[in-house]
């Protein structure tokens, strides 16, 4: 870019297309500042040279920034409401992602593309809005879009995430063509919602029509083994994927065979595999074995695995969360005592859970133990199936002390 800057000042006059070269350039060097200081220099700001740093902030987290100039767009093109759209999806900013195309419907000016409705679609399985992927899904269908591959992978995945599963089913028949996404979109569906032996049984009819599969749908698989206690499967899956098609395995696909033999209480051979394993073994491994040993009684093992996960994340909360709660568990309350205490005199707390709720068509968010929203009470009656009030009860109150108290009931946590 240095030189490229040099022959950008030297010359007499700059078109639209010098520019948005030069802003471009400086985006894609994460050099925000620069491609700014280009912006404001330029005469006549053009709508690509807008996007260019709607995009470029959206990249870096700056999505404040990209907001500020996309509203100050005296014309935007579906580009443009593209960029923000994703954007937002990007910055885990869902219900604004969604805000920002009802409003493109509204301004009627640009009519959404196929990546508008792949970006929306995302937004809609992330806050679990069935209602807003159907509408959008019926707007596919009254404006006739081609139901192409990307397209049919976004309605598929919004539909697993959501619950669905009929009409990811639906759509997955529909698609005349598939590619490996597809299929693992579909898989991992079905794995998730606990169809485990049709998730299965998907994978063998993919590999039956010729096509290989890839790393990503082996953790698709191995999912659904683990989420349905098949332990010969998930075995005979794992050599197939090293031993047939010669893929190496991922941290993640170790992962789903400790979980699984986890799950089935052979923690003896689950640390054996570990040993075994080309890879480091990472917090994750080795929490769910501590998990697992806790669940089945091996305490044994506790104070070496907890020892595994401190060298590796020792300011995690999440895992000092679940060393407390599993100390308290089998009475070593001073160990939980100080595992708590360290955890507050580092200032480490962790993240609250999240849920959602679709209420009509508004999503109402909650976090666990967020007593601030004005229908905590009723969110949590309409998510338990009930119309009445009753008497609330502590279910948070997990142990020894409040160590726990992330998760033991969502009821207990909206309503405390």
């Amino acid at each position: 870019m240095v030189l490229a800057n040099k022959v950008f000042q030297r010359m007499p006059e700059r078109n639209s297309v010098s520019w948005n070269v030069m802003i471009s350039g400086y985006i894609k060097l994460g050099d925000l500042r620069t491609a700014q200081a280009i912006f404001d220099e330029i005469p006549d700001k053009s709508v690509v040279s807008y996007t260019a740093m709607v995009s470029g902030y959206s990249t870096i987290g700056g999505i404040e920034s990209a907001r500020m100039i996309f509203d100050q767009m005296p014309a935007k093109n579906v580009v443009s409401w593209n960029a923000m759209i994703a954007g937002y999806v990007n910055s885990h900013m869902f219900d604004e992602a969604l805000s920002v195309f009802h409003h493109m419907l509204i301004d009627g000016k640009c009519r959404p593309d196929q990546t508008s409705l792949i970006s929306v679609l995302s937004a809609c399985s992330h806050v679990n809005s069935l209602e807003h992927g159907k509408w959008i899904e019926s707007y596919i269908k009254k404006n006739k879009y081609e139901l192409s591959v990307p397209l049919g992978n976004a309605l598929i995945d919004m539909f697993a995430k959501c619950g669905d599963l009929d009409n990811a089913r639906v759509v997955f028949r529909k698609m005349s063509k598939k590619c490996i996404i597809t299929w693992t979109t579909m898989v991992s569906g079905l794995a998730v919602n606990g169809h485990c032996t049709e998730a299965l049984e998907l994978f063998d009819r993919m590999c039956s029509e010729g096509l290989k599969p890839d790393d990503v749908i082996f953790i698709a698989v191995l999912s659904a083994c683990t989420h349905g206690g098949l332990l010969e499967k998930g075995k005979e899956v794992f050599h197939q994927m090293v031993h047939d098609f010669g893929i190496v395995p991922r941290i993640e696909h170790y992962g789903c065979m400790v979980d699984l033999l986890a799950r089935a209480g052979r923690i003896e051979e689950a640390i054996k595999f570990t040993e075994s394993m080309h890879l480091e073994p990472n917090a994750i491994i080795w929490a769910t074995l501590l998990s697992a040993c806790k669940i089945h009684g091996n305490e044994k093992l506790l104070e070496s695995l907890t020892r595994k996960i401190l060298d590796q994340e020792p300011n995690n909360p999440s895992y000092l969360t679940l060393i407390t709660n599993i100390s308290s568990s089998v009475g070593r309350w001073q160990d939980a005592l100080n595992f708590r205490v360290a955890t507050r005199h580092q200032g480490l707390e962790k993240v609250p859970g999240c849920s959602t709720i679709q209420v009509g068509n508004s999503v109402h968010e909650f976090l666990a133990r967020d007593i601030r929203h004005p229908q905590r009470n009723e969110a949590a009656l309409h998510d338990l199936g009930l119309e009445k009030p009753f008497v609330a009860i502590d279910f948070s109150f997990s142990s020894f002390f409040l160590a726990g108290r992330n998760a033991e009931s969502k009821a207990g946590n909206l309503l405390e």
